[in-house]
């Protein structure tokens, strides 16, 4: 439940992108044919918008505005759902708006890994949009306690990006993202 400084509406985005995470992720098991295992072959996630790596076609560099809502499997998606869960938690209006990160976060993981990712590959997933938004966070909060959360679901994203074989360079672009993001200037209203 909001508290009365934070409007329903801070929450609506993270909401919003928790929805459609599941959402096609349901879609991209119903096309693998009800898979038991619940992960997703590389086939269909290039069918549903992950970004391959490297493009072999000019239109694959849209797949970055696409490729960070699909998973690969369900331990994947459940993850990044609790990342996003203590993110929508710990949401401050200090924080600023979430959808600068948002934005940032896609282009920043996408074209990172577009870009500087040294072998070819499937990329996909949403870990890069939540490591910008995660940053702002930490920088936004004020007390250090209450950057621990935030910051062990940063380390566990970075570490699984990095040391898992996962695309490490799409995490690392998201939080350059973030860093980014956090040196905008925030549109408050200043009342007198």
């Amino acid at each position: 439940m909001p508290t009365p400084r934070e409007p329903w509406s801070a929450k609506l985005l993270p909401s919003l992108v928790g929805l459609l995470w599941l959402s096609i992720f349901v879609v991209a098991v119903i096309l693998e044919k009800g898979a038991l295992h619940f992960s997703v072959s590389a086939t269909t996630l290039l069918r549903l918008g992950a970004l391959r790596v490297p493009p072999h076609f000019a239109a694959d560099y849209l797949r970055v505005a696409s490729c960070w809502l699909l998973h690969v499997d369900l331990w994947h998606l459940l993850s990044n759902l609790v990342v996003l869960t203590v993110v929508t938690w710990r949401w401050t209006p200090s924080a600023g708006a979430m959808l600068p990160p948002l934005l940032l976060g896609i282009v920043g993981a996408g074209f990172s890994s577009l870009l500087l990712s040294p072998q070819p590959m499937v990329s996909c997933g949403g870990s890069g949009v939540l490591l910008s938004w995660l940053l702002v966070l930490l920088l936004s909060l004020p007390r250090w306690r209450e950057r621990v959360l935030p910051g062990l679901m940063a380390m566990l994203l970075l570490g699984g990006g990095l040391l898992t074989g996962a695309d490490g360079t799409a995490h690392l672009g998201g939080l350059a993202a973030g860093g980014l993001a956090a040196l905008l200037p925030s549109r408050r209203k200043v009342t007198a």
